[in-house]
């Protein structure tokens, strides 16, 4: 359900058993969205090949989402200096979640069936 209120729309929803209002906007290919607000900061930096990246820094306080940010935008530099190549970041970032998502990973790839029924499970 939208409406509208000052010049600007609102739609109304229920999200997790709860009911929830947030402002709709258009983006710039005309298509609508609405803008939900997060607990959390979330960065927007360039990465190497210069494209625009937005993503969650996980932090509520400023201060520490900002220095997440910056530790981004250094790994950014190091990749464009030829320092590091991107799949090494990507290795570090793999190596810095928990121990668990990596057990659950694990898992989850063991219950799947084998490839075209042969070979061990998990493989494929």
């Amino acid at each position: 359900m939208t409406s509208e209120k000052d010049g600007e729309w609102y739609v109304r929803f229920k999200a997790r058993g709860r009911s929830r209002a947030a402002r709709q906007t258009a983006a710039a290919d005309g298509s609508q969205r609405v803008l939900v607000e997060s607990g959390t900061y979330t960065a927007r930096y360039r990465d190497a090949d210069g494209r625009t990246v937005e993503r969650p820094t996980g932090w509520s306080d400023e201060a520490n989402a900002r220095r997440r940010l910056t530790k981004w935008e250094r790994e950014v530099e190091r990749v464009r200096a030829g320092v590091l190549s991107p799949a090494d970041v990507s290795l570090s970032r793999h190596v810095q979640e928990p121990i668990d998502s990596h057990f659950a990973a694990f898992e989850t790839r063991q219950q799947r069936p084998a490839a075209g029924g042969r070979g061990r499970p998990g493989r494929g």
